[in-house]
């Protein structure tokens, strides 16, 4: 009887360990992935910062008539 019990907890403990390798590898997954969504929300952010400073700076420098022009441009096709 205690032979018996000690195999069924031997293949309890497998089956618990089997699910905390599951649990991390998990774990380890979904990091990655929020990393990965996170580096490319940042790359766009700083995309559009930097594609919106270039367009302001254009618009300042090419005159009164010129920029609002532009910006409406910009406005439309977007």
């Amino acid at each position: 009887m205690g032979h018996g019990a000690l195999r069924k907890l031997d293949e309890e403990s497998r089956a618990l360990l089997g699910s905390w390798d599951d649990i991390a590898r998990i774990t380890v997954h979904v990091a990655l992935l929020a990393a990965f969504v996170w580096s490319i929300c940042a790359l766009l952010r700083w995309a559009v910062h930097e594609t919106q400073h270039a367009l302001f700076h254009q618009v300042h420098a090419e005159g009164a008539l010129w920029g609002p022009l532009v910006l409406l441009g910009v406005l439309l096709a977007g």
